[in-house]
């Protein structure tokens, strides 16, 4: 896949929520709402469970997210993304490296999710999901991230697209630095009333934001 495409891919990314009380079908009606929305990529997400559940979930999930032109990434595993046939695998904190990741799947998207600095690992990977830009309950408490510090990171020459995580919503995508590919979240589509609608709204703000330049991406007409 071509670093263009890929980018354009990344523009509105929603990571499944993890929740302990939902149920498989409602992680995949989930899935299929925002899809409707107009997300762009969906990376399943779901630590709580086994891996037997996991692969149970995925294998459809990857299906639906094909079925909509997205692309479907996995967290961490890389055998489970190879097995349920998804298009990358995002690591982070004890994940193998970016080297051993190739050389297990090689027609895998590699990505990282990484905060400043980036670490040599980081600079290696086919794309990163960059944080934190807004506070949030799930992470560490780290400090939030200065437009220098995303500008320096986007100018390096030779990395891949550069994807905004952490509280974001709709509202903060026009403020978002320069030189990013899209945005990634959770709770603004998962705690949504209707994550179709907020889908939507989103993708319709990351749509303006990313339409006159200033992304490693390309345009998403005719991707969805």
């Amino acid at each position: 896949m071509s670093e263009g495409r890929l980018g354009a891919l990344l523009r509105l990314v929603f990571i499944t929520p993890g929740r302990r009380d939902a149920s498989a079908a409602q992680i995949l009606s989930l899935i299929e709402q925002v899809l409707e929305g107009g997300a762009t990529a969906i990376l399943l997400r779901e630590p709580q469970l086994g891996l037997a559940d996991r692969e149970a979930l995925y294998s459809p999930a990857v299906k639906t997210i094909h079925a909509a032109g997205a692309l479907a990434l996995v967290s961490k595993d890389v055998g489970l993304a190879v097995a349920c046939g998804a298009d990358g695998v995002q690591l982070g904190y004890g994940s193998p490296t970016v080297g051993e990741t190739r050389a297990r799947a090689p027609g895998l998207a590699v990505g990282r999710s990484c905060h400043w600095p980036l670490v040599q690992d980081d600079w290696l990977a086919d794309y990163v999901m960059l944080s934190p830009f807004r506070p949030t309950h799930r992470s560490l408490d780290r400090p939030l991230l200065t437009a220098d510090q995303v500008h320096s990171i986007v100018a390096h020459p030779g990395l891949g697209p550069v994807v905004a995580l952490g509280g974001l919503t709709a509202a903060d995508v026009p403020d978002l630095p320069d030189g990013l590919a899209g945005l990634a979240v959770i709770r603004s589509l998962s705690e949504a009333r209707d994550p179709r609608g907020a889908a939507a709204v989103l993708r319709s703000q990351a749509d303006a934001r990313w339409s006159f330049g200033g992304s490693q991406g390309g345009a998403t007409d005719g991707l969805l």
